[in-house]
């Protein structure tokens, strides 16, 4: 159980993850890396749902996984991987579900452009917002430049706009995106008061400091919950990748 984000806006790429573990019944199992680098493709991602590949320890894995991958787009990375855990992961693996972002740059100079994908085999209920695994089988699709690339990048982020991908436990995610809105209006209304001399962010890192603190706004929710484990939790792993 766990928390994944993944932000796009005009100043870069952030992924984020909580590193908390828990075992089948529930209970807390340590922590564990969910954010891995992609330093060949200028890429990451992020990782929930179970927590093993064919046995091997997600960590380990990926890890192993990205070393060997020679892909040589972030659209065939994703194939290569989602076809991988197909072929590697356990029917029980499978069965437990996985959701995987992936996130970067593709493109030449003049068509530089953001892609973010999803692997998952786990399907949302619209009302409850829980996850179910109908098909063991998992499949991908990028979702955010299939969707935009008609419109130049500098109106997709006028006004400061961003574009917001958030999976992991039903709770953890209805509660940070209720607190997104919040902070919005809230830190809108701070850096509009000119006496105060408060800005926005002005560079993907003070973006990822912003983002950092509100999952561990998060973390703190879980950690003082009924829940029988803090489900969101320990170190909050965070990557940005500027834009070019």
């Amino acid at each position: 159980m766990t928390i994944i984000v993944t932000h796009i806006s005009q100043h870069g790429i952030i992924h984020a993850a909580d590193s908390n573990l828990t075992d089948s019944k529930g209970k807390q199992a340590g922590t564990g890396q969910k954010l891995f680098k992609i330093p060949r493709l200028g890429s990451a991602l992020t990782v929930a749902g179970n927590y093993s590949v064919g046995s091997t320890s997600m960590d380990t894995w990926m890890r192993d996984f990205i070393s060997n991958d020679a892909s040589e787009s972030l659209a065939k990375f994703v194939d290569n991987l989602r076809d991988t855990i197909n072929r590697m992961a356990t029917i029980n693996e499978r069965q437990n579900g996985y959701f995987i972002h992936v996130a970067g740059y593709a493109g030449s100079r003049h068509t530089y452009h953001p892609e973010f994908y999803y692997i998952t085999n786990y399907q949302i209920d619209r009302q409850t917002g829980g996850y179910s695994v109908p098909d063991t089988t998992l499949h991908s699709q990028e979702d955010f430049w299939s969707q935009n690339s008609s419109t130049p990048l500098s109106s997709l982020f006028v006004g400061g706009k961003g574009f917001i991908y958030c999976n992991g436990y039903p709770s953890g995610r209805q509660a940070y995106f209720a607190l997104l809105q919040r902070m919005s209006e809230y830190r809108s209304s701070v850096w509009s008061e000119p006496s105060w001399n408060f800005r926005p962010p002005q560079n993907v890192n003070e973006e990822a400091a912003y983002l950092k603190n509100d999952m561990e706004h998060i973390k703190l929710l879980f950690l003082y919950s009924n829940y029988t484990a803090p489900y969101i939790g320990g170190d909050i792993e965070i990557h940005p990748i500027p834009y070019r």
